[in-house]
């Protein structure tokens, strides 16, 4: 979908775009709020059952941001790949000898978590290299190394509309559009 007022924009924008829809896939009107140049900190709206009331709370939503922001939408993705279960967070227990050594808690919207520079490699690497290139994706790649290496309890997330988080025992920092551990 176009902005109301960008005539055109990157392809990276694009992907960024149709994979923060594709994330949602509740049948519901959704509309981001984003900069047109990477890392675009995308803002998106509640699900709205029509484009008008999800129109409405972009606009809320843009005025509350600088004038770097810009509208897009209606996003409307099918509601056919729905959760097997609905959770209200993902409860994880690091366990030796049956002790547990450490837990942490994830929200709902969390739908992968790595907890090694391998794993991250092997699955979010590529992805983020499709999605916002090799420069962007190097990037991200250091920030996710960096946290994983800061701790023995440490976990980077993927979370549906967002890109990632490293956690470090719960701890952000904000980076970009970004939560870094």
């Amino acid at each position: 979908m176009k902005s109301e007022s960008v005539a055109s924009f990157d392809a990276g924008l694009a992907k960024r775009l149709a994979e923060a829809a594709d994330s949602f896939r509740d049948g519901l009107y959704h509309y981001f709020v984003c900069k047109t140049s990477f890392p675009y900190d995308l803002h998106y709206t509640a699900g709205y059952e029509s484009a008008s009331a999800a129109s409405d709370e972009a606009d809320t939503l843009k005025q509350s941001l600088s004038s770097e922001y810009e509208k897009f939408g209606p996003y409307n993705t099918d509601a056919s790949d729905e959760p097997a279960i609905e959770y209200d967070a993902i409860h994880l227990r690091f366990m030796s000898n049956n002790a547990e050594l450490y837990c942490e808690t994830f929200p709902n919207n969390t739908d992968a978590i790595i907890l090694s520079v391998s794993a991250y490699d092997k699955f979010f690497q590529p992805y983020y290299v499709r999605l916002y290139g090799i420069e962007a994706a190097t990037e991200l790649r250091s920030h996710a190394i960096a946290a994983l290496t800061a701790s023995t309890r440490a976990s980077v997330i993927h979370k549906g509309a967002y890109s990632f988080t490293a956690s470090t025992g719960g701890t952000f920092a904000v980076a970009g559009s970004y939560e870094l551990g």
